[in-house]
C-alpha cells in the first residue's frame, strides 16, 4: 500500500477509534444514568404502593372493628347465640343482623358479611344465605378473629374460584361477653386499584402482586382478562422474590418483553410486589442520543478523511518525487539528480541521494573497467548466453583454447558445438540452471581444428537482464589423466585378481604332485633307510623335510588366497565364544609351554566367525611360540575407541625390533630361523588380510626382550553402555596403557 492511502487510513482509523471510544463512553454513561433514574422511580413507586396497601388494610381492620361494635350486630349476636334456629326470635335476629350490615355492603366496604358461632364456627347469619349453616371452625380468619381484628392475606378460595381476602373481629356484649365472630369478605377491587394506580409519567409502567402460589393477586396492566388471576407466573424476578428477597433485575416479564423490574417481598402480607418498566421506554432517550452521536461521529469522520488525505498528499508529494527520481536512476539513468532546494529532512535526503548517485557512477565506471580487463585478460573462457542458449559476448580466451575468434561464435547456439553425446546432458543442465539460478556441468566442445576439448562450466543467471553468465575452464589434461588413472586402476585390479587366481590354482594344483613325491620318498625311507650309505639316508631325510615344508607353504598360501575370494556374508560374532574355541584348539600348546592365557570380557562384533577364529588363533599361537625364558603370559583385552572396537594381545615373549614391525605382516617373511622357531611365516600375513577385509587395521608395538602387543580393530554391531566395559585407568604420563599407546600409533 502506498504512503498516501496508508497515512490517510491511519489517521482515519485513529479518528474512528477516538470517536467510537468517546461515543461508547458517553452512551454507556447515559444508559447507566437512565437506568439509575428508572430504578429510583420504581423504588419510589414500590414504596408508595406498599404504604397505600398497608393503609388500606389498616382501614379495613378498623372497618371490621367498627362493624363488630355495631349495636345491631351485638344485639343480633346475643339472640342468635341462645335462640332456637327454627324460632321466630332467631329469624328476627338474623334479619336484624342483615339490616344492620347492609349499609356497609351498599358502600362497597365489604362484599359479604357473616356471623359465626364463637366456639363451633357455625355461620349463624350471612348476607349470602347459602353460607348459613356451614362450619368455618378451621378457617384462619375465624381462629384469629376470636382474639381481635384480623385481615387474612390474599388466598385462593375454592368456593369462589378466585383470589379473596377476609377480615374478622370478635363480637362482645355489654359485659364483654364473647358472643360471636364477625367475618367480612373484602372487595379486592380496591386493592387492585391501589396497586395498578399509575403516575402517568411512563407509558409502559406496570405493578402487581403475586402470592406464594405463584398466582397473580392483582390484575396486571397488560392482561385485561380477569381469568388471569388464576394463572401462574414464573418469571425470574418472581422466582427471586418468592425466595423472600428484594432487588432489581433486567429480565423478561409475563409478556416476554425486556423490562427493568423492582421486586419487593412484603413479609407481613406474604406477597411479592412487582413494579417494572419496559427497557425500550427506559432507554429511549439514550438510543436517540446514540443515533445523534453516531451521526455526529460520521460527519466528523468524513471531515477527518478529507483532512487526512490533504495532509498525506502534502507530505507524500516530495516523497513521490524522490521515488520517481530513484526509479529513473535504477532504470539506468545515472545522470538523474534530485531537487535539493527543500530545507527539511526530505531535502537532506535528496542531497545524500545525489552524493550516493555520484559515488555509484564513479564506482560503476571503475567496476566496468576492471570487469572488461578481467573479461579480456582472464585465462578462462567467459561468455553470456540469452534465454535460447545463443552465445552473445565472448572473451579472447576462446581463441587461445578452441581456436575461434569471438566473432565466429557470436549468435550461435552453444549446444551446436558440443559433442553429440554430451548434448542431452548439456541441455538438461542449462534448463536446471535457468530454474535454480546457478549450476555446474562438464562437456566436450569442438575445437576449430576438428578435435574436442573438455570444458568445465560454471553458469549463473541474471534475472535483471535475462542473461546467463558462463565461465569455462579447459580440463582436457585432467580428464585424460583421470582416464589414465582409471585404466591403471583397472589394470592393477585385473593383475591382482590374476595373481590371486594363479596363487590359488598353484597352491591347490601343486598339492597332488607334492603328495606323490612325499609318498614315494616315504616308501624309499621305509624300504631303504639303513640299507644304503649314510649320504643316501641324509638325502632321503632332506627330501622328506622339504616336501613337508612345501606342503605347509602351499596350505598357508591356499588359506591366504581363500580369504580374498570368500564372500562377505558378515553377521554378529561373539568374541567370547571365539576365544573359548581358540583355547580349546591350542590346549596342547598351552599345556606344553605352561602358558597362562587371560582375557577381558569380549564384545560381539560384525564379521566372519571362521576368519575371526583364525585371526585370534594365529596371534595367540605366535605369542606362545615366540616365548622367552619364562613361561608365556598372554592377555587379550579390548577397548572402545571412536566407532570401533580396539582389541589387543599382549605377551611377555622375545619381542620384535621396531625396524621389522611391518615386515612381520608380509607373507613368508621370517625374522628367525626355522630351527629356532618353526613355521612358514604366513600367520600374521593371513591375520592382516582378515582384519583389512573386515574394514579394520592391525599393527604391533614391541621392543626386543620386552614382549609384544598386537592391536587390531573390528566393527561393533551394537552400542554398549558406558559401564559395561571397564578400561584401564592410569595417568597419561606413564604411557603404559594399551589404549594410550594404540592411540599414539593410530
Amino acid at each position: 500500500m502506498k504512503i498516501t492511502p496508508r497515512f490517510t487510513l491511519i489517521l482515519v482509523l485513529y479518528a474512528a477509534a477516538l470517536f467510537i471510544g468517546v461515543g461508547l463512553f458517553a452512551y454507556n454513561s447515559g444508559r447507566e444514568t437512565l437506568r439509575s433514574a428508572a430504578i429510583s422511580e420504581l423504588q419510589s413507586t414500590a414504596l408508595e404502593k406498599e404504604a397505600a396497601l398497608n393503609q388500606w388494610i389498616d382501614d379495613k381492620r378498623t372497618d371490621i372493628s367498627v362493624l363488630a361494635a355495631n349495636p345491631a350486630v351485638t344485639q343480633a349476636a346475643a339472640v342468635l347465640l341462645t335462640a332456637d334456629r327454627d324460632s321466630q326470635e332467631f329469624r328476627e335476629a338474623r334479619d336484624l343482623f342483615v339490616a344492620g350490615v347492609q349499609p356497609h355492603l351498599i358502600n362497597e366496604e365489604f362484599l359479604e358479611v357473616s356471623l359465626l358461632h364463637p366456639e363451633t364456627g357455625l355461620v349463624f347469619a350471612s348476607t349470602t344465605p347459602n353460607e348459613e349453616g356451614k362450619f368455618k371452625e378451621d378457617r384462619t380468619y375465624f381462629l384469629n378473629g376470636r382474639s381481635g381484628s384480623f385481615i387474612q392475606n390474599p388466598y385462593y378460595s375454592i368456593a369462589l374460584q378466585d383470589i379473596t381476602m377476609t377480615a374478622s373481629a370478635p363480637v362482645t356484649g355489654p359485659d364483654s361477653e364473647f358472643l360471636a365472630v364477625i367475618a367480612a369478605q373484602l372487595d379486592l377491587g380496591e386493592m387492585n386499584k391501589i396497586i395498578s394506580r399509575r403516575t402517568e409519567i411512563h407509558e409502559t409502567d406496570d405493578a402487581y402482586l403475586v402470592n406464594t402460589s405463584n398466582l397473580f393477586a392483582t390484575q396486571p396492566r397488560f392482561l385485561t382478562d380477569p381469568a388471569v388471576l388464576q394463572r401462574g407466573i414464573h418469571t425470574e424476578d418472581v422466582k427471586l422474590c418468592l425466595q423472600k428477597q428484594s432487588g432489581v433485575i433486567e429480565t423478561s416479564d409475563y409478556r416476554n418483553e425486556p423490562v427493568i423490574v423492582l421486586y419487593r417481598w412484603l413479609p407481613e402480607r406474604n406477597l411479592c410486589l412487582v413494579v417494572n418498566l419496559d427497557e425500550a421506554e427506559a432507554y429511549q432517550p439514550i438510543r436517540t442520543f446514540g443515533w445523534t452521536i453516531a451521526a455526529g461521529s460520521l460527519i466528523a469522520l468524513l471531515a477527518a478523511v478529507v483532512l487526512a488525505f490533504a495532509l498525506a498528499r502534502s507530505l507524500t508529494r516530495p516523497i513521490l518525487a524522490l521515488q520517481e527520481g530513484t526509479a529513473r536512476f535504477a532504470r539506468g539513468d545515472l545522470e538523474t539528480r534530485l531537487d535539493e532546494t527543500s530545507q527539511d529532512e526530505l531535502g537532506q535526503l535528496a542531497v545524500e541521494f545525489n552524493k550516493m548517485a555520484q559515488a555509484l557512477v564513479e564506482q560503476q565506471t571503475t567496476i566496468r573497467r576492471r570487469a572488461e580487463q578481467f573479461f579480456n585478460l582472464g585465462p578462462d573462457l567467459f561468455c553470456t548466453l540469452n534465454a535460447t542458449g545463443r552465445l552473445l559476448d565472448l572473451n579472447p580466451a576462446w581463441k587461445q583454447s578452441l581456436g575461434y575468434n569471438p566473432e565466429e561464435l557470436a549468435g550461435k547456439v552453444l549446444t551446436h558445438t558440443v559433442h553429440p553425446e554430451d548434448v542431452p546432458a548439456t541441455q538438461a543442465a542449462l534448463k536446471k540452471i535457468v530454474r535454480e539460478g546457478t549450476g555446474r556441468f562438464e562437456s566436450r566442445f569442438l575445437h576449430k581444428e576438428g578435435h574436442y576439448r573438455w570444458l568445465a562450466w560454471v553458469v549463473v543467471t541474471s534475472p535483471q537482464d535475462e542473461l546467463l553468465y558462463a565461465a569455462a575452464r579447459d580440463i582436457t589434461d585432467r580428464r585424460l589423466a583421470e582416464e589414465r588413472l582409471r585404466q591403471q586402476a583397472e589394470e592393477l585390479e585385473r593383475s591382482n585378481r590374476d595373481l590371486e587366481e594363479i596363487a590359488h590354482v598353484a597352491s591347490h594344483d601343486l598339492q597332488e604332485p607334492l603328495r606323490l613325491v612325499s609318498t614315494n620318498v616315504q616308501f624309499l625311507s621305509r624300504r631303504y633307510l639303513g640299507r644304503l650309505d649314510q649320504d643316501a639316508d641324509e638325502f632321503i631325510g632332506f627330501t622328506l623335510e622339504g616336501t613337508s615344508r612345501m606342503k605347509s607353504l602351499l596350505a598357508d598360501l591356499l588359506a591366504y588366497t581363500s580369504i580374498s575370494t570368500s564372500p562377505r556374508d558378515y553377521a554378529p560374532v561373539d568374541m567370547e565364544a571365539v576365544f573359548t574355541q581358540v583355547l580349546d584348539n591350542l590346549q596342547k600348546e598351552i599345556e606344553n609351554n605352561r602358558a597362562i592365557v587371560t582375557h577381558d570380557p569380549l564384545p560381539t562384533v560384525l564379521g566372519d566367525a571362521a576368519h575371526l577364529m583364525l585371526l585370534v588363533q594365529s596371534i595367540l599361537d605366535n605369542a606362545i611360540k615366540f616365548r622367552g625364558k619364562e613361561p608365556p603370559r598372554v592377555h587379550m583385552g579390548v577397548s572402545q575407541v571412536t566407532d570401533r572396537w580396539l582389541f589387543y594381545v599382549r605377551d611377555n615373549g622375545i619381542g620384535i625390533d621396531p625396524r621389522y614391525t611391518e615386515r612381520v605382516f608380509v607373507i613368508f617373511q621370517r625374522l628367525h630361523s626355522r630351527d629356532d622357531y618353526p613355521g612358514t611365516g604366513a600367520g600374521l600375513a593371513i591375520s592382516r588380510k582378515i582384519v583389512e577385509r573386515h574394514g579394520g587395521r592391525i599393527w604391533v608395538d614391541s621392543e626386543p626382550g620386552k614382549g609384544a602387543t598386537f592391536y587390531f580393530t573390528l566393527q561393533p554391531v551394537e552400542v554398549l553402555e558406558a559401564e559395561s566395559l571397564q578400561p584401564e585407568r592410569v595417568t597419561p604420563e606413564s604411557r603404559e596403557t594399551v589404549v594410550d599407546r594404540a592411540r599414539d600409533l593410530i
